[in-house]
């Protein structure tokens, strides 16, 4: 298993756990991140999406910042520190541009894999999601 690439398991595990509402809030949340990604608005302005599409899912919180974690083992520890300087970046950009009610320990995982599917890499692992979330709900 390399740095980047988490076993897809931990995936399921959590999926498994959610109730069917969580799974169609969780379902919802990821196609919005697809949506905000794809879009042609600015990077300011999609920090803006993000942290409106954030506040809409509080209850998803706990979850987010549960695969935020497994995934900070596998994405953030292999990063070089330019790249973790940007992220970091931002992360602050959001707390600038919106992130009233936000507390300071939602700034781990909870944030950071938001961030993560509409800036960095993490499309691929929506799209997964929503896969596996619309397969289980058939």
């Amino acid at each position: 298993m390399s740095a980047t690439s988490p076993d897809p398991s931990w995936m399921e595990g959590i999926l498994q756990r959610l109730s069917p509402s969580e799974r169609e809030a969780l379902m919802r949340f990821l196609e919005d991140l697809l949506r905000i990604r794809a879009s042609d608005a600015s990077s300011t302005e999609k920090l803006k999406q993000t942290a409106n599409a954030m506040r809409g899912a509080t209850k998803l919180w706990p979850v987010l910042r549960e695969m935020g974690g497994i995934l900070k083992q596998h994405a953030w520890n292999g990063r070089s520190s330019p790249t973790r300087w940007g992220m970091m970046g931002a992360a602050g950009a959001l707390a600038v541009f919106g992130s009233q009610g936000m507390g300071i320990a939602a700034f781990g995982g909870a944030i950071g894999l938001p961030l993560w599917i509409v800036f960095g890499a993490g499309a691929a692992l929506a799209k997964s999601m929503i896969n596996n979330l619309r397969r289980d709900h058939d």
